[in-house]
C-alpha cells in the first residue's frame, strides 16, 4: 500500500492518480516529482493523461490553479480533488483554486460520473464555471467553495449551468458565496431524475441574488437540508 505523506485516497482510487502543483511552486513540484510519477504543474495537461473509464484521479495542492484553456470533459469517472478532501478533511474553503482562463467557461463536461471534492471554484464574469449535457449523468460536486463575489458583479456568472436533463446529479456540503446579483450557483433546464441537493450553504453578502439555485421544468429532486 502507497503510505507518503501525499497518499490520502490514492489506495481507494481504481485509476491512476495525477498530481498538479501550480506552475509557481518549482520547489514543491520537484518535491512531488521525488515521491509519484504522475506530478503535473497545470490542470489541461493532467487531464489530458487521464484514461476515461479507469477510474482516475486529479489531485490539486494547495494554490491558484488557472485553466491553460477550457477543458471538454469528456472522460467517464475522472474525480478531481482538493488538499484537504484527499487528506479526509472537510473545510469551509479549500486551498486549492481554480480559475478558468480569461473570458471563457470553465469545462465543458460531457463524461459521465465526473466528481469534484473540496475545491474552490472561482467562474469568471459572465461565464460558467462548468457547463454539462445530459451525458453528464452521475455529476458530483461535493464539500466545494463556489465562489461568485470574486467576478464582477454579473446575472450572467453561473457555476455549474445544464443545458439537458441529468440523472443522478449530486450536490452537497458545498459553500455558494455571492455578492448579490450574480447569477445561480446550479442552473439546470430539463427533468433530473434523482437529483439531490444536500447540506448545501447558499449565502448573498450584499444586495440580492434571483436565485441561488435554478431548476427548469424539474422532476425527481430531492432537497436536504440546504440552507439560503
Amino acid at each position: 500500500m502507497d503510505r507518503d505523506k501525499f497518499a490520502g485516497l490514492k489506495n481507494n482510487i481504481q485509476g491512476e492518480v495525477f498530481f498538479v502543483v501550480p506552475g509557481t511552486g518549482a520547489t514543491h513540484f520537484t518535491f512531488h516529482k521525488t515521491l509519484h510519477k504522475n506530478v503535473y504543474t497545470d490542470f489541461n495537461a493532467a487531464y489530458a493523461a487521464t484514461v476515461t473509464g479507469r477510474g482516475d484521479a486529479i489531485v490539486l495542492t494547495s494554490g491558484d490553479h488557472t485553466l491553460t484553456a477550457a477543458v471538454t470533459a469528456s472522460k467517464n469517472n475522472v474525480s478531481v480533488w482538493g488538499p484537504e478532501a484527499w487528506c479526509g478533511q472537510t473545510v469551509r474553503k479549500p486551498s486549492a483554486t481554480i480559475t478558468p482562463l480569461a473570458a471563457t467557461d470553465g469545462m465543458a463536461i460531457t463524461g459521465t460520473n465526473m466528481e469534484f471534492h473540496g475545491l474552490t471554484l472561482i467562474p469568471i464574469t459572465a461565464k460558467n464555471f462548468a457547463t454539462f449535457t445530459g451525458a453528464a449523468d452521475g455529476l458530483t460536486v461535493k464539500n466545494c467553495y463556489l465562489d461568485l463575489a470574486t467576478p464582477v458583479v454579473d446575472i450572467a456568472t453561473v457555476g455549474f449551468k445544464g443545458s439537458a436533463a441529468i440523472d443522478n446529479f449530486l450536490y452537497e456540503g458545498n459553500v455558494a458565496w455571492s455578492d448579490g446579483a450574480q447569477g445561480p450557483a446550479v442552473e439546470i433546464t430539463g427533468n433530473q431524475i434523482n437529483a439531490t441537493f444536500r447540506e448545501n450553504h447558499y449565502h448573498v453578502d450584499a444586495g440580492t441574488w434571483a436565485s441561488a439555485v435554478n431548476l427548469i421544468d424539474p422532476d425527481g429532486i430531492v432537497v436536504d437540508r440546504d440552507l439560503a
